[in-house]
């Protein structure tokens, strides 16, 4: 997350702006927040692996505690709703780059059928489609600004948005945190990705 996402993000219960907590969950590489904190007056919010996560449910509230008291990891793994044999699976991924694929890391990720449906995304009829009509409106000079793929999954028509080059760039919104890590580390890499509700303002 680069910190000019805070102009636009606002808190979904009070609708305040938020802001960056300086504190020891905060780490940067260059311009871009890895971890950290982000907060109004009523509430706070992880922000892992890039990706702030406005939601305050319990499992989200852990994983900001764990980032808090410097356990990134397990901050991680909480967000990724990993349980111990998943997270020793997925730890080893990590730490071999030639095994980190988009296929292994859903698998490992997706606890359903819906994995399935995201590896063949791409070459799927109804994608195709998407893609060209994503394509025709994207064209259209009155879309100005950043835009928003609202409920974009893992990102694949988020991709096909981001290579219009619209000023602003591409937020892609999801409620699964999983998702978005895959959206981010493989499929749509230069989105700026947001984990929240869409039931919520």
């Amino acid at each position: 997350m680069h910190e000019q996402l805070l102009d636009l993000l606002r808190c979904p219960f009070c609708g305040v702006r938020l802001t960056l907590e300086k504190n020891g969950a905060l780490a940067r590489t260059g311009t871009r927040i890895d971890t950290g904190v982000v907060a109004c007056e009523c509430c706070a919010f992880p922000i892992i692996a890039g990706i702030p996560i406005l939601k305050a449910d319990d499992t989200t509230q852990r994983a900001m505690h764990a980032l808090e008291a410097g356990r990134a990891e397990e901050a991680l793994f909480l967000a990724l709703d990993l349980d111990n044999t998943r997270g020793a699976a997925f730890r080893q991924l990590l730490t071999s780059d030639a095994r980190l694929t988009y296929r292994n890391a859903v698998a490992l990720l997706s606890v359903d059928a819906e994995g399935a449906y995201f590896v063949y995304r791409f070459s799927d009829p109804t994608y195709v489609t998407a893609e060209a009509l994503v394509h025709a409106i994207g064209q259209d000079p009155a879309v100005t600004g950043p835009v928003l793929d609202l409920c974009g999954g893992s990102g694949h028509l988020t991709r096909a948005i981001a290579r219009l080059g619209h000023e602003g760039g591409t937020v892609l919104a999801d409620d699964c945190f999983w998702k978005l890590w895959l959206a981010s580390t493989f499929t749509a890499p230069t989105s700026t990705p947001v984990c929240c509700d869409a039931n919520q303002p």
